[in-house]
């Protein structure tokens, strides 16, 4: 499934505020990338924390500008937001890549030639149910569901598929993925959409009340 991708600048010299100017910086001594400061000030203020956004100035590129700023986990660190779009109505899945692939790439060679510690992760721009499914334990049960006639609807695929939720529950750290689940339940096993659908709200009607029940006080 090819999607969107993902970027986080973090730096173990640099806390958030510093890591937003040095961008900042960055696209003001770039041929390919310019600032507008009191776009990128505004954009701060309305954040409420360490924020930028700059904009291509490259013919190679889309028009567009791209926003950073501090994600909900830690403060030396920042994470693109979005690409906007400056000369059109909406960027396609590769060219907001290409934009987000560019400046990364720029922007890593920059802190190299300073001696910047200053580190650019992208996340994958083609993603596996394994991708989105991650742990043994997890992977295995989701396993297990698949291969007992899972489009069946039989109470012991269920519950099978209850166990998989349960396992998503406890050990998957991050929010689960439930958007790119139901795309790649079709795209990689042929489901159809209403098959999917199904399977996707299974998921998350349980995923909410592990959730709830985490929550419960009988006060």
């Amino acid at each position: 499934m090819n999607r969107y991708r993902d970027a986080t600048v973090a730096s173990e010299t640099h806390d958030a505020s510093a890591l937003a100017r040095y961008i900042e910086s960055f696209a003001e001594a770039s041929s390919k990338w310019a600032l507008l400061a009191e776009k990128s000030a505004e954009y701060e203020k309305l954040c409420g924390a360490p924020s930028c956004c700059i904009v291509t100035a490259s013919s190679a590129l889309p028009h567009a500008a791209i926003h950073l700023t501090v994600p909900r986990e830690g403060k030396r660190s920042l994470t693109v937001a979005n690409i906007i779009p400056l000369s059109a109505s909406r960027l396609s899945v590769a060219e907001y890549n290409a934009v987000l692939v560019s400046f990364a790439r720029a922007l890593r060679a920059r802190s190299r030639l300073h001696g910047t510690r200053i580190k650019v992760v992208l996340s994958k721009a083609d993603i596996r149910l394994a991708d989105v499914v991650t742990g043994k334990v997890t992977w295995k049960l989701l396993q297990r569901y698949l291969a007992l006639h899972p489009l069946s609807h039989h109470p012991l695929d269920i519950q099978r598929l209850d166990a998989f939720t349960c396992a998503i529950s406890r050990y998957t750290r991050k929010s689960f993925d439930l958007d790119s689940f139901q795309v790649l339940l079709m795209e990689e096993l042929g489901w159809s959409a209403e098959d999917a659908s199904w399977c996707r709200s299974r998921v998350e009607v349980g995923l909410d009340v592990l959730a709830a029940s985490r929550r419960f006080d009988r006060r």
